[in-house]
């Protein structure tokens, strides 16, 4: 978790530290060693998400970040745990965090957080803004009653997989994952549902791999896209230090099940294919199965994408969290900017969304 204390013009710097969630350290070199009594804008956030451009590999923080904090107005806290937000009736005033054991706090008019879609409900239900009826379960006094904090959670499912074994091992390149398109399932769709991408390696999980054994080879991966399962994030004591728990209910919907068995058979006719002969030895896994057995096997290989999203939604139902501007409904001076916000988790990855989410945040703030 990072704190990023801006007491200038640097928000779009700072808000672009928006992340679906990730690697908990950008950088040890910029620890305050004093706290200001107070900021102009806080942002609690963590990730460090990255992309190829121009052939290089550059980072958020290294793109965002870096830049303005040899400015002086920004303030990275790394290796804190912000557990609170600081409320003051239905208003919030600041960050309560914990750093080198210690408990601190930081105040300022306005807080973005922009801890992910595990995090950040976490922080506002620890905070008492969430459902009610969850509150009361562990303990948290209620300050504004949110019913869809937590709720509408979700993540890309990535099938652990389709895996031919080489004629000869060849060794990975790139990323590991360099090719990909998008598929529908049905034609008649308007949008396709599914992304099969090849990994270069095998990859299986705990339960498909010592049933299979695949020992090299690449893998065709399949993965439904959007889903229509819907999961939730919710708490287990008031305790900021556990953790939150996430139940995200993959392939409970019907349809993903079905998008998935027909991106597993994609794979299977690409990989069993006669332009692949050259490569391929022989199919490791699924192999020819029947219906029922397909589905088992679907639901055995399912595992998460990491593109977690969706539990603090915007919107105008009952169930949304945020307006249009990125502002926490009932609560003043507090908004949300990463991936959380989202209604519904967008057909490709979310890195680059939560980024645009995080740079929109900065105009809005600004404006």
């Amino acid at each position: 978790m990072q704190l990023a204390l801006a007491t200038g013009a640097s928000l779009s710097a700072v808000c672009a530290m928006a992340q679906e969630g990730g690697d908990a350290a950008i950088t040890q070199l910029y620890n305050a060693q004093n706290l200001r009594d107070s900021y102009a804008y806080i942002v609690v956030g963590s990730g460090s998400g990255g992309a190829t451009v121009a052939g290089r590999r550059v980072n958020i923080p290294q793109s965002y970040l870096y830049p303005v904090l040899k400015q002086g107005n920004v303030t990275l806290l790394t290796g804190t745990e912000a557990t609170t937000l600081i409320m003051e009736g239905t208003t919030c005033k600041g960050v309560n965090f914990v750093q080198d054991v210690q408990m601190k706090s930081a105040r300022a008019p306005r807080v973005i957080l922009a801890a992910g879609a595990i995090n950040t409900p976490k922080m506002l239900v620890l905070s008492g803004i969430g459902p009610k009826a969850e509150l009361d379960r562990i303990g948290v006094p209620v300050t504004v009653d949110l019913p869809g904090v937590g709720q509408n959670f979700q993540d890309h499912v990535l099938l652990a997989g389709c895996i031919w074994e080489y004629n000869e091992p060849l060794p990975p390149r790139n990323s590991l994952a360099g090719a990909t398109f998008f598929w529908k399932s049905d034609s008649a769709l308007d949008s396709p549902d599914m992304q099969p991408f090849q990994i270069e390696v095998p990859y299986a999980t705990e339960v498909t791999g010592p049933s299979y054994a695949p020992r090299q080879g690449m893998d065709p991966v399949a993965r439904p896209c959007p889903p229509k399962s819907r999961g939730r994030v919710y708490l287990t004591s008031n305790d900021p230090m556990a953790q939150a728990r996430e139940d995200a209910q993959f392939l409970s919907h019907p349809d993903d099940l079905t998008a998935v068995v027909r991106c597993i058979e994609l794979c299977r006719e690409i990989g069993n294919s006669d332009t692949m002969r050259e490569f391929v030895k022989r199919e490791v896994m699924p192999g020819a199965l029947s219906p029922a057995e397909m589905q088992d096997f679907a639901k055995n290989a399912a595992g998460t994408c990491f593109h977690k999203s969706c539990t603090c939604k915007m919107g105008t139902d009952e169930m949304s969290l945020v307006d249009a501007n990125l502002s926490v409904y009932g609560v003043e001076g507090l908004s949300i900017a990463d991936a959380s916000i989202m209604p519904r988790v967008t057909t490709g990855n979310t890195m680059a969304p939560t980024v645009i989410i995080g740079e929109r945040a900065a105009d809005i703030l600004l404006d």
